[in-house]
């Protein structure tokens, strides 16, 4: 089950770095400029790696769920920068 779904997370991060998300934010600067191109991807790889470590753990642990927080504090800083804008 894990082993499926890092697979899945990790196509989707392809997808993400290979055709981008289509999110313009031009209004964005420095360090924020970074998340409409790369936040999504990052998202999904992240999200990938967490989901091969329980796989090979053979159980959700720790490391997953930080590697799955970081990412959801990610995805949280990118829609956060793109509606405060």
């Amino acid at each position: 089950m894990f082993s499926g779904a890092a697979v899945v997370a990790g196509a989707v991060a392809v997808v993400f770095l290979a055709a981008g998300d289509g999110v313009s934010a031009p209004h964005l600067t420095g360090p924020l400029a970074l998340l409409p191109r790369w936040g999504h991807a990052g998202v999904w790889l992240l999200l990938s790696i967490a989901f091969v470590v329980a796989a090979v753990r053979t159980r959700w642990q720790w490391m997953s769920g930080l590697l799955a927080l970081v990412a959801a504090v990610i995805y949280a800083l990118l829609v956060l920068a793109l509606v405060a804008a």
